[in-house]
């Protein structure tokens, strides 16, 4: 097959036992060298980001998040 969706840790177990081969495309060069394996077996497909609201009638500036965290 030429693509599925498995976690990294399925992903890892496949590669370890030599199922997985490594791959190219056209499009790596539109996509971070974050989001690759180190061999190029497999690419990230997707992100997930999450977004912090307050109500600014009951938060006051004082006690605003000031801060982001990254995962």
């Amino acid at each position: 097959m030429d693509t599925f969706n498995l976690s990294t840790g399925a992903l890892r177990a496949i590669r370890d036992a030599g199922i997985l081969m490594p791959f190219s495309s056209p499009e790596f060069g539109k996509i971070g060298k974050k989001f690759f394996e180190a061999k190029h077996h497999w690419v990230h497909n997707y992100h997930s980001s999450i977004g912090l609201g307050f109500n600014t009638k009951e938060v006051s500036p004082e006690e605003a998040p000031r801060r982001t965290m990254t995962c």
